[in-house]
This record gives structure tokens, sequence and C-alpha cells, in this order.
């Protein structure tokens, strides 16, 4: 899928998450919430403490891993644009 300004488009993550697809939508990866809002994945993680993304741990000790709820990358960055608040290119 093509980059554009390296960040994903959010048709992208629908599409890469329509196998795990719950009542509240799909979910990615910080990574991949990191491409769609163009932070770095530690941003994400920060996010999702500060209550800006809706996020899950996943599997024990060293497989441990953040999923993010697609629903709540769209809406942060609907947030941001709508505030302005993009990042510059990292």
């Amino acid at each position: 899928m093509p980059l554009r300004h390296g960040v994903l488009p959010y048709g992208a993550l629908m599409q890469h998450d329509r196998g795990n697809i719950t009542e509240h939508g799909g979910w990615v990866t910080t990574r991949q919430a990191a491409r769609a809002l163009n932070v770095m994945p530690r941003q994400v993680r920060n996010y999702i403490a500060a209550g800006d993304l809706e996020g899950r741990k996943e599997g024990n000790g060293v497989t441990e891993r953040w999923l993010v709820s697609i629903s709540s990358v769209e809406a942060l960055r609907q947030k941001r644009h709508s505030e302005d608040n993009l990042p510059r290119q990292y």
C-alpha cells in the first residue's frame, strides 16, 4: 500500500485487520498505529497511558504487546486534524 508522506490511510488499517474485527472495530499494533498517526510507537503507548487511545495488552512475558483500537486511532487523527496539531515528519 503506498504511503502518502509516510502516513497510512485509514482504509489501510481497516483492510489489514479484517480478521480481528470486534464490536468496537479492529485492533492494530502500536507500530501500525504510530504509522497512521505519524508518530513513534513510544508516543502511541503514551497516548494509551493518557487515555487518548484505547489499548489492550496481549500475551505474557516477552511476547506481551499492546494493541490499539482502530476506531480510537481514527478519532485521535480527526481530533488532531481539526486542532491542526499534526506532528512534523520524523
